[in-house]
């Protein structure tokens, strides 16, 4: 099946706990107009789709939303999502079956963008880029996303403030090689030291390990933005993504910030970066 990319598509490759929120995420948005539910299990895709449709009376969207156990039907998706394996154990695909559907999606849409949801998937991006058979301009990784979104609202509460209304970004490689900009990071557009003590922002950054994997929802939310953001075509506001760096060795991935359009990363935004935060920066590079 085929669908003209002027008319917002997404497929999800996968309809495990991360791949069924997203899908309900999309359409509960109503941003896209078409949501392809993909897995092997295709009667598990059935089962979840009817759930999410019959939200949908209620939620009041009209969003589409279609299953398949064809990796065709990914077919002239403006984005293609790798979420999770359906089932009693729903698991995300990071290993060389989550590649081999990568590489079999690309095959049959050279087109295709990729955005790999789930919070273990980096490793399976840099060989995806190593192995030649993606373009790094065309895959990224959303969870990093996911981490800064729940930072920001935990300082949102130590700030009786809304989540809105911090900025802050998560560079390098989560878990335990994330780089937090804490020193341009604000509430409210002020500092966040004119918001917070010294005291309350050393135990939020005592809780940032712990932070991750990012759960179901939180993924879901981070991905369906990214989604949106290269299915409308148009650069928006940047996401912390995992992707492939321009400079050399290139096939390093780590989370930095990123614009994206409908040709995937269109910028790659260089970080204000401390000299402390750019030694771990460096550091988290030389991990990958």
């Amino acid at each position: 099946m085929f669908t003209p990319r002027n008319m917002p598509t997404v497929a999800i490759i996968g309809a495990g706990d991360l791949g069924g929120t997203l899908a309900y995420t999309l359409c509960l948005r109503d941003r896209i107009t078409e949501v392809r539910l993909v897995d092997e299990r295709a009667d598990l895709a059935v089962g979840k789709a009817l759930d999410i449709q019959q939200a949908g009376s209620v939620e009041r969207f009209d969003t589409k939303l279609r299953t398949s156990g064809d990796l065709a039907m990914a077919v002239g998706a403006n984005v293609v999502v790798l979420a999770d394996t359906a089932g009693a154990r729903p698991t995300e695909y990071t290993d060389g079956t989550g590649l081999a559907k990568l590489r079999r999606v690309i095959e049959q849409d050279r087109d295709a963008v990729i955005v790999c949801a789930g919070a273990g998937q980096q490793p399976l991006i840099q060989q995806a880029i190593l192995d030649g058979f993606v373009d790094r301009q065309r895959i990224v990784g959303s969870a990093p996303a996911a981490l800064a979104s729940a930072i920001r609202a935990i300082v949102a509460l130590e700030a009786d403030c809304s989540p809105r209304d911090v900025a802050l970004s998560v560079l390098g490689l989560p878990p335990t090689a994330a780089v937090v900009t804490w020193d341009s990071a604000t509430v409210g557009a002020a500092p966040i030291a004119d918001a917070l003590s010294a005291h309350a922002v050393a135990r939020i950054k005592a809780r940032v390990a712990h932070l991750w994997p990012p759960g179901p929802y939180a993924l879901a939310a981070a991905a369906s933005g990214v989604c949106e953001a290269i299915a409308s075509g148009h650069s928006r506001p940047a996401f912390s993504c995992f992707c492939g760096l321009e400079r050399q060795p290139s096939d390093r991935v780590v989370a930095v910030q990123v614009r994206l359009d409908g040709q995937g990363i269109c910028e790659r935004l260089s970080p204000s970066l401390s000299p402390g935060e750019r030694v771990e920066f460096d550091s988290a590079l030389a991990r990958a």
